[in-house]
């Protein structure tokens, strides 16, 4: 079953991906929910397109946390630090 495109509420038990993509209503992507062999991996863009918040498994298997400002300057949060 697939949604109509046009917009209204629906309404699904399961959703099977591996990856979702979310547009605001210009289309433009803001939120990027992925699952690849490290895990999930999530990513949200500003409004000119810059990843400012990136949540993930590394290749250890351990979560990563990361918030940036539009340049790529930020601050990240992994075990042990």
């Amino acid at each position: 079953m697939a949604a109509a495109p046009q917009s209204r509420d629906v309404t699904f038990e399961t959703i099977t991906a591996k990856r979702l993509l979310i547009n605001n209503a210009a289309a433009k992507n803001l939120v990027r929910l992925g699952a690849d062999e490290l895990g999930v991996d999530i990513r949200i863009l500003n409004k000119t397109g810059e990843e400012v918040v990136q949540i993930l498994a590394d290749e250890y298997g351990n979560g990563y946390v990361g918030a940036f400002n539009r340049k790529g300057k930020g601050r990240t949060l992994q075990p042990g630090n």
